[in-house]
């Protein structure tokens, strides 16, 4: 099965799924996980459906990584007198992080959200040698990285500890 898909049918398709996803949030909010897959896969056949899947595992990725750096930014907003490199030299300081941002992702446990994110974004997901040294996974180079819901569900859990470990700190500067 050929598993390229021409830029448009792929535009339509992530229009038709943003459209059903947010159809199916707003009536049923109690929907999660993948109750909100098995919804949108309803409305796809299936070929269409994993592409589509694919890519909102892949965006939603990115969206976690911008979930955690809106959450240092607010904290910078919100934290009084201090400016943003004194909100970093503090979480640095409380974070035990060598100094570097490297380490203090490590430190918060978000390095390979960071990693992933920064593979999608500008590595259109082909994995490379910086990746592999970076993360230590067993992975190929030029092979595609593939995000799947128990990988993206891990990578929330680890972006949910750094936003714990980063407002404990910030508590702890007040």
């Amino acid at each position: 099965m050929d598993d390229t898909i021409d830029e448009s049918r792929e535009q339509e398709l992530a229009t038709l799924a943003r459209q059903r996803l947010q159809e199916e949030i707003r009536s049923n909010p109690e929907l999660c996980g993948n109750q909100i897959f098995d919804v949108l896969g309803s409305h796809l056949q299936n070929d269409d459906f994993a592409k589509v899947a694919r890519e909102l595992l892949r965006q939603g990725t990115v969206l976690l990584w911008g979930a955690v750096e809106v959450l240092i930014r607010d904290l910078h907003a919100e934290t009084v007198g201090l400016e943003m490199k004194g909100v970093k030299s503090a979480l640095k300081a409380l974070l035990r992080a060598e100094g570097d941002q490297e380490s203090l992702m490590k430190n918060l446990g978000i390095l390979a959200l960071f990693q992933e994110r920064h593979l999608i974004v500008h590595c259109r997901s082909i994995v490379d040698a910086k990746f592999i040294e970076a993360t230590g996974e067993n992975l190929v180079a030029g092979s595609e990285l593939v995000i799947k819901v128990e990988r993206i569900e891990q990578r929330f859990q680890e972006a949910r500890g750094a936003g714990i470990q980063i407002l404990q700190a910030v508590r702890l500067l007040g």
